[in-house]
Parts: structure tokens; sequence; C-alpha cells
């Protein structure tokens, strides 16, 4: 997210503005200008907005490009999306090149604390996001290999055949909270009382024992802030959901303890071809199962 990166820059000892096109439009004058993609739909607008942001700057801005869809992406598809003056900014070694920093002065991912980032969006900014929805980063990256999606995730390359394999990875459950009690403490401040947070992992239940620390993290803020509520939504394959329906420590039990009151299961598609075609290991049973227990046996 541009938040993560903001504050990972800004841990480097960057000067970091930043613009939030959905609240306040207006123009930007920086040099290196970070736009963000949370999917493919997204991809027009970011060629849209990188059009305008050319016009006023007469072609002096230099454009850093993420979010996972761009991690789908090859070079070359990249380059005819995006033209020369873009480059991919999830790339570390090329951010920092760039920028003219040390790569070893960026934090890694999973250690960075959103607050520097946070501090620097207005009370009405926050108070625009904290009354509603928003995402809260807690991992990145998936095991599995559908073929349809562009997040990052273990790939096949269709030409040479090579497997490119990618694990889940999750932010420190430290940070996690840290960054929970501040957003409490803000929303508290400005007359909020609770936060409902769209969890950013691709399938929340694909790593057990790091989604259980993740619960009792949550646990631990909702505890030390009583009468603050804390609501929880994310996705789901449906094997995954099945599978922790088995396990001893009852993850999906822990989860919904934590706040987890919906779940989005990753269906995609309507019939057992479609599955097979796109390496989705799921049939219609498993499907109706999955949908049966989380209402009826989880609420």
């Amino acid at each position: 997210s541009l938040l993560t990166v903001a504050a990972r820059l800004l841990r480097a000892g960057v000067d970091v503005e930043l613009h939030d096109e959905n609240l306040k439009p207006r123009a930007v004058s920086s040099k290196y200008v970070g736009i963000n993609l949370l999917g493919a739909p997204y991809i027009p607008e970011a060629i849209k907005l990188q059009d305008k942001i050319s016009y006023e700057s007469d072609g002096a801005a230099a454009f850093l490009l993420g979010g996972q869809v761009v991690s789908g992406l090859s070079r070359d598809q990249f380059r005819r999306l995006f033209g020369g003056s873009s480059h991919n900014g999830n790339d570390d070694t090329n951010l920092a090149s760039i920028l003219g920093i040390d790569p070893q002065t960026l934090p890694s991912r999973e250690k960075t604390s959103l607050i520097p980032a946070y501090e620097k969006l207005s009370d009405e900014a926050m108070r625009q996001y904290l009354s509603r929805e928003f995402g809260f980063y807690v991992s990145q990256g998936c095991r599995m290999a559908c073929d349809f999606c562009a997040a990052s995730r273990t790939f096949r390359d269709p030409v040479t055949g090579e497997l490119s394999k990618v694990i889940e990875a999750y932010r420190s459950p430290e940070v996690i909270k840290a960054d929970l009690e501040y957003l409490v403490r803000r929303a508290k401040r400005l007359g909020i009382n609770e936060l409902n947070l769209y969890m950013s992992n691709l399938d929340v239940f694909q790593n057990i024992d790091s989604l259980l620390e993740f619960s009792h993290a949550v646990k631990d803020v909702r505890r030390n802030n009583p009468g603050f509520d804390i609501k929880l939504r994310g996705l789901s394959r449906v094997d995954t959901f099945l599978n922790a329906k088995e396990q001893p420590q009852k993850p999906i039990e822990e989860l919904v303890s934590a706040g987890f009151h919906t779940v989005g299961f990753g269906v995609d598609g309507g019939s057992e071809e479609a599955w097979r075609n796109n390496h989705k290991g799921q049939d219609q049973k498993m499907c109706i199962e999955a949908i049966r227990s989380a209402r009826k046996v989880y609420g």
C-alpha cells in the first residue's frame, strides 16, 4: 500500500507527501509520484492520472507504480502500459536507485509500522477513513497459483514452465498491535468508537499459526480498550477454510472472537470445468459446505 511505502521511505529519510485523490484532488508538484494499483481494473485510471500529472508538470514527473497487480506484470507489459517515465516501485533496489538512497536504509515491509504515514494524514482525512471500512495491512502474497490472479503469488511462466514460489508473509504481530493501538487512540480522539478493517490477506486461513498470532494481537487491543469495537472482514479460499475447521487450535473461532464477522469465499467460477481450467482446487460440494458452515456454525 502507499501508506507502507510512505512509512518505509520516511524511515529512510525521504521527504514524503500523501495526496488522496478520493478526498481532495489537487495538483501534484513532486518530482517523483507514487501510484498504488489495487487491481487490474485500476490500470486505465493510473494511466489517466499519469497523463494528468505529466501535463501539469510539463513532463517532468517520474512515476513509481506499485501494488499487487504490478507484481503480476512482465517487464514488457509494464513498459507498454505505462511508458518510459514509469518504474516498478515494488522493487526495493529500483526504488532506492531512483530516489538516490541506500537500499539498506529501507526497513522490511513486515517490520514497518505505518504510524509515521498515518501521522501525515490530517484529522479530516483520518475521520473519513476511520468512520468507514478501510484496508489494514496484515499479510501479502499467496502460495497458490490460480491462473486468473494478478496478485503476488506462486507463478508458473507460460513460456519456460519455470515455477516461482511465493509464501504468504505476515507483518510482525508487535507492529500490528502497535498500529492498531494508535488507530484506536486516534479514532477515540475523533469521536469514533469502532474500527472496521478489511484484512489485506489474499487467503485469510492459509497460514494458521500466523493467523492465531494476529487474532491474539487484536484481542489484546480490544481488552486494552473496553467499550471500543474492532470488526474484521477478509477473503478465504474454500479449501483453506474447510481445512481450518479441522484444526485443533480452532483458528476460525479465535478469529471470530477477535471480531471477524464476514468471509468472502474465492469461488471464482460457476462450474467444475472453470475451476479445473484455473487450477482452483475445489468442487461444488466443498463450496456449499464452506458457505453452510460459515453461516450455521460460525454465525
